[in-house]
């Protein structure tokens, strides 16, 4: 049989591509959890390309970063706001949306550029959320079907995945109600992204997941429903000096905490900023009044 000498690889059909090898990895991956890190790493892949093939749709030149100068062809993150850019795409990307897809991004990311240690539950449901993204946005947008391309077994599993997943939901959600836990005590899971982590109970858990996670309280506003990561350190807005090769705060501005809560850290940053400002009026008047003394 002779061997073609080339293959035409178009920005849909090598998504298909990326997305069927996806697939096949996360179904390995139940018996070889190593292969949760192929399996992530071709589902952004997929993703990616997905979002390209439908920019070609719209105007071939909107694959390009930039369309003056058509050298190098949009990121993943790019592609996603050209997309939402009413004069552009008007896809609508969900809140949620945008944050599950930045936290796979985040996660391929660090898969294939630095060492990591990788959570096979939060591999799972991060591969969970953005196939049934990829494969919404295939019917939607691009009019193919996933089952057009997919081994129907791999397809059957996930789905089986995705059902087990909404009965765990569907579960949290009724335990939440029956508790009467307010609003203001749930937050999204940092690790299966339900809108079923509660701040309600001791432990603080998610009801889908049951994953734990610290939280900590803000210590400006003392709201107490953050995680750790999400704080935001103020050490950048401080002035700052190396001694003998670490750093030494020279000027707090009046703050005496070191990271704030993104609710807080405008308000914190723009106080810094006055306070810096006042500072340096009060030392040009004293340069003024010392001056002519000298």
């Amino acid at each position: 049989m002779e061997m073609a000498d080339e293959i035409r690889l178009t920005l849909r059909t090598n998504s298909q591509a990326f997305l069927a090898e996806s697939v096949s990895k996360a179904v390995l991956a139940h018996g070889e959890p190593r292969q949760w890190q192929f399996a992530i790493t071709t589902l952004v892949q997929s993703l990616e390309l997905a979002l390209k093939a439908k920019l070609e749709e719209i105007h071939p030149m909107f694959v390009f970063e930039n369309i003056d100068d058509p050298k190098h062809t949009i990121n993943i993150t790019g592609a996603i706001k050209r997309l939402s850019n009413p004069k552009i795409g008007t896809i609508h990307f969900s809140e949620t949306d945008n944050k599950r897809l930045h936290a796979a991004i985040k996660l391929r990311n660090e898969l294939t550029h630095a060492e990591s240690r990788l959570n096979v539950h939060h591999a799972q449901n991060s591969f969970c959320f953005v196939f049934s993204f990829v494969a919404d946005f295939f019917r939607h947008h691009l009019s193919t079907s996933v089952n057009e391309f997919l081994r129907p077994a791999d397809l059957d599993q996930i789905i089986q995945w995705n059902a087990a997943r909404k009965e765990l939901r569907k579960r949290a959600l009724h335990r939440i109600a029956e508790k009467n836990i307010p609003d203001q005590d749930i937050r999204d899971c940092p690790e299966c992204f339900e809108t079923t982590f509660v701040l309600f109970d001791a432990e603080c858990a998610c009801y889908t997941c049951m994953h734990h996670h610290e939280t900590v309280e803000c210590p400006r506003c003392g709201t107490y429903t953050y995680f750790p990561e999400e704080m935001i350190s103020l050490h950048d807005d401080f002035d700052t000096d190396l001694d003998e090769g670490r750093y030494v705060v020279l000027n707090r501005f009046g703050m005496d905490y070191d990271e704030v809560c993104p609710e807080c850290i405008g308000d914190a940053r723009n106080e810094i900023s006055t306070a810096r400002y006042d500072d340096y009026v009060e030392y040009m008047q004293q340069e003024a009044y010392y001056s002519p003394h000298r």
